[in-house]
């Protein structure tokens, strides 16, 4: 009897400490578990803190590089900008410049050139070419413009004194250009030539040239006046001329 109080008691002994063996497992694992889940807990907190405090600057950083970058590249297109609109200024204002130089100079050259065409001596006993007046009988003046026809008119050449008969000299190294006469109805006066040089004609009227062709030098006998006075009588014989394109020859005198 007693040993089965015993064996009883061993028993009860052994049920309690598996028991609280157990308990203990459990408050354990528990614990455990908590301490586990305040660490995973620390950790997925600190983690994203640590990857957004160290990234986060660097980001920044680079964003604000970038920024920087972009800045000084659009102050460089804006640079370049700038300077393609001043080439673009500047080129147009050399264009104007050349153009107004090269007009400059078709100006001179023509100035040149009329300055170099002067009439010498067109007829004998007049060498310095002196130019008829205003004669009476309404044979009007001899200058350029001059009224003809009552006004209805104008002369359009200028009148250099030579008597009738009197030697006609090429007035600069000539190539003449044919026949020009002053009338559609012939008469005794009614003959002339053309003359050219440097790119200009001019038509002499009421000379009989000894040939409409060919080429003079300056001086050489070109022809003679003819009779004016058989058909103008009173008049101041002259020779009449004229610029092809009917302006103004006096400024080669």
């Amino acid at each position: 009897m007693r040993t089965a109080i015993l064996l009883l008691t061993a028993l009860v002994s052994a049920v309690l400490s598996v028991e609280q063996t157990s308990e203990d497992q459990d408050s354990l694992s528990a614990v455990l578990s908590v301490e586990q889940s305040s660490e995973d807990l620390d950790l997925f907190s600190a983690e994203p803190r640590a990857e957004h405090s160290s990234e986060s600057p660097e980001d920044q950083d680079l964003f604000g590089a970038g920024a920087m970058v972009q800045s000084v590249e659009q102050s460089s297109e804006s640079t370049e900008s700038s300077e393609d609109q001043d080439l673009f200024s500047a080129e147009p204002r050399g264009e104007q410049s050349s153009e107004s130089t090269e007009a400059s100079k078709d100006q001179d050259s023509f100035s040149a050139e009329s300055e170099l065409l002067k009439f010498g001596a067109l007829c004998s006993g007049n060498p310095g070419n002196r130019r008829r007046g205003c004669d009476g009988r309404g044979y009007g003046c001899g200058h350029y413009g001059a009224s003809r026809a009552g006004g209805k008119r104008k002369h359009l050449g200028l009148d250099i004194v030579c008597a009738d008969g009197a030697t006609v000299y090429a007035p600069f190294d000539v190539v003449l250009g044919g026949r020009a006469v002053p009338y559609t109805k012939n008469n005794a006066i009614n003959d002339g030539v053309n003359l050219g040089r440097q790119g200009l004609c001019f038509k002499l009227f009421y000379v009989k040239p000894d040939k409409y062709s060919g080429t003079l030098r300056k001086g050489q006998r070109l022809g003679k006046l003819l009779p004016m006075q058989s058909v103008y009588p009173g008049i101041t014989s002259h020779i009449h001329v004229q610029m092809c394109d009917k302006t103004d020859p006096t400024k080669y005198f």
